[in-house]
């Protein structure tokens, strides 16, 4: 895992869509969706509901957000 990686689940969760987090991190749309399903697949959970409108964190999205948002803080101090 890397930290990249951990900015673009972050900016996913926090915008509701992973275009709209595409677009705040300065990245295309597929680079998001790559970085999502590494996560996913290192950590062997779900980590977004996908619907038409965006998506929205699951309950291990929600554990994992809280904990990479708490990684990113201290890699910046």
């Amino acid at each position: 895992m890397d930290l990249r990686v951990l900015r673009y689940f972050v900016k996913t969760v926090e915008a509701g869509s992973i275009s709209a987090a595409a677009v705040d991190c300065h990245v295309a749309q597929p680079s998001i969706t790559l970085a999502i399903a590494k996560l996913e697949e290192e950590f062997s959970c779900k980590l977004f509901e996908r619907h038409r409108k965006g998506c929205s964190a699951t309950e291990e999205g929600m554990k994992m957000y809280s904990m990479a948002k708490d990684v990113l803080y201290h890699a910046q101090s």
